[in-house]
């Protein structure tokens, strides 16, 4: 089972190349088995497919061109990702919502392409968070694509922290899969 429930939703982010013969490859076997599974009457709509070549639009060294990608691609998420409340007197902790959507991102080689859209969407989704919670560390949260732009480019000490530790993250992951860190760490 690929999806579970009724409100589940996948948004895939292909992130190859369709010019390397290898990855071309794979794209197509992706697409077809993402066309193979929509057609399974409980999963129609609930898959959504983007495809990106992340080289191609990523020349610059900050990556900014891949955030009108991940902002498209967060915008498929529902409003109502995880959120807990607790009851200080209780010491309680308690689940409201639960996670509706995934993004699978898929990439070749090594994890610096994944990491690199996955920490722009995690990005967003934190500022989404912060936005539920009513806490705004943010000066223009006007949109969500402005606050992308102001979170990496933020000095704010918050920021600075979670960017150092998706950095951080990706190099751990990147050395376990591959022996070597992540190319993308000054980036994220």
């Amino acid at each position: 089972q690929m999806l579970m429930g009724p409100m589940d939703k996948c948004v895939f982010l292909n992130l190859l190349s369709k010019v390397k013969s290898a990855e071309d490859i794979l794209t197509n076997y992706l697409e077809r088995m993402l066309w193979m599974a929509e057609t399974k009457e409980e999963l129609k709509g609930r898959i959504t497919y983007t495809g990106i070549d992340f080289h191609a639009v990523t020349k610059q060294s900050d990556f900014s061109n891949f955030n009108k990608y991940a902002f498209n691609a967060f915008v498929e998420l529902p409003e109502s990702i995880n959120t807990f409340t607790s009851d200080e007197l209780m010491g309680e902790v308690t689940q409201n919502l639960v996670q509706r959507c995934i993004v699978r991102t898929n990439c070749m080689d090594c994890l610096d392409r994944t990491n690199a859209a996955q920490t722009k969407i995690g990005l967003l989704a934190i500022v989404r968070l912060l936005n539920l919670a009513k806490v705004d560390l943010l000066t223009q949260t006007v949109d969500l694509m402005e606050a992308l732009n102001e979170v990496e480019n933020s000095g704010h000490a918050f920021w600075e922290s979670v960017r150092r530790l998706w950095a951080d993250n990706g190099d751990n992951i990147s050395k376990f899969y591959s022996g070597t860190g992540a190319t993308t760490s000054s980036v994220t």
